[in-house]
């Protein structure tokens, strides 16, 4: 990947209050101007950085709150049916009307959330749709076995496809120490989408994960040392066992996001 921007997002007439706050519906906000600065590198190769510049209570953290619900549905849809043993089932979000533009490479795509519906565009064509059809339905015949989210059930049919929609796509790694934020409270009445996202195993297929990890009392720094030391673990053993393994395997492996 040479090139990667997330261009702008955009809130739907019809997008639920809640998430909108101080934001304003049916409205694109753009996060590059028309006159960019000269190019400087001064951080290496194909490194690309964006600022959010706004007044305390101007909508910053509500728009990029917008980004973080649009990317757990389209993780939600894409895949449910997969059995994540260990992993935390994602929450769909229901009443959000918004999209967002992004450019890899020389692609221009969209991914956009109409309530219950989503679709994912390469330049101007849909190249994925789906639907959330309704609450969560456990798998009786993984009882005791694995866990898993279905609202649909799965098939190993979809395996390719998931991964080739997967890699016109992005992963979102979230950084924010600040105490004031990603309050349960705060996200309370949108179920518990939020929550299921902190308290996760799934090998980084969600396509987002939120940094420190954080419970109702906060964030246990103590804890997050010992995690960073695991996952360091886990990328030099998953390296090695995915350079050993057959084309089956690392078509496993990268579907389950072990790599």
């Amino acid at each position: 990947m040479d090139n990667f921007k997330i261009q702008s997002i955009y809130i739907g007439e019809n997008c639920n209050e809640k998430y909108c706050k101080v934001l304003k519906k049916n409205r694109k906000y753009t996060f590059y101007s028309n006159n960019p600065t000269e190019d400087i590198n001064l951080y290496g190769d194909n490194i690309n950085l964006c600022a959010l510049v706004g007044k305390n209570g101007s909508g910053k953290s509500s728009l990029l709150d917008i980004l973080y619900r649009l990317i757990n549905n389209f993780g939600y849809l894409l895949f449910r049916g997969v059995v994540m043993p260990g992993a935390e089932t994602p929450k769909f979000i229901k009443e959000l009307y918004a999209s967002i533009k992004f450019k890899i490479d020389e692609k221009d795509l969209e991914l956009g959330c109409e309530d219950t519906k989503m679709y994912l565009k390469e330049n101007s064509d849909i190249v994925w749709d789906d639907e959330y059809h309704g609450e969560v339905i456990k798998d009786s015949k993984m009882e005791g076995k694995a866990k898993g989210y279905f609202d649909t059930f799965p098939s190993s049919e979809n395996d390719n496809k998931i991964i080739n929609i997967a890699s016109k796509f992005f992963y979102t790694i979230v950084t924010n120490y600040s105490i004031q934020s990603f309050n349960y409270s705060d996200y309370e009445d949108e179920g518990e989408w939020l929550h299921n996202v902190f308290h996760k195993n799934d090998g980084y297929s969600h396509p987002i994960v939120l940094n420190p990890f954080r419970t109702i009392i906060g964030i246990d720094m103590e804890n997050e040392g010992e995690l960073t030391n695991y996952r360091l673990s886990a990328i030099f053993l998953k390296d090695k066992e995915f350079n050993k393994a057959n084309k089956e395997e690392k078509k496993y492996l990268l579907l389950m996001g072990m790599t």
